[in-house]
């Protein structure tokens, strides 16, 4: 699933020889400025065949206001306090096929919901402080 982001500032940089980089800001409407805002990084490396990438993203507070980076009105994914991803990834192209690899992190500080299975309730008389899911791919693809 995905969600959006509003209030953003975007920043993406010119290829410096296969090198390309970028970064978001997403405002709070909150007084307590850090209260759902987000931030990202990522970057890119291409020569010939070759891609190579990674990124980070964090959102403080996701969801917890109705007018911030992220609404609570249908795109959170998870109400916590704190969301992070980082994702990296390499491909290499040779004629018409693609072979690839992907490595995503996601980390939830102190969960209360999901948007997949809605109210977090841990084990009677457990805490639930985080929540952390690592994905790894393999791909190929061939164009005919």
């Amino acid at each position: 699933n995905t969600f959006r982001v509003n209030n953003t500032v975007k920043y993406t940089s010119p290829g410096f020889a296969g090198l390309q980089f970028g970064g978001t800001y997403s405002f709070s409407n909150d007084t307590n400025f850090a209260n759902n805002r987000q931030y990202s990084l990522g970057a890119q490396y291409t020569n010939g065949g070759l891609l190579v990438a990674a990124a980070y993203l964090q959102a403080n507070n996701p969801s917890a206001s109705a007018g911030g980076a992220i609404n609570n009105g249908g795109d959170e994914n998870f109400v916590a306090k704190r969301l992070r991803v980082f994702g990296a990834g390499i491909n290499y192209t040779f004629g018409a096929t693609t072979l690839g690899f992907a490595y995503t992190n996601t980390g939830v500080d102190q969960p209360l919901s999901s948007g997949y299975v809605g109210a977090i309730t841990p084990v009677a008389g457990a805490t639930l402080s985080s929540l952390r899911f690592n994905n790894f791919e393999v791909n190929a693809k061939y164009q005919f």
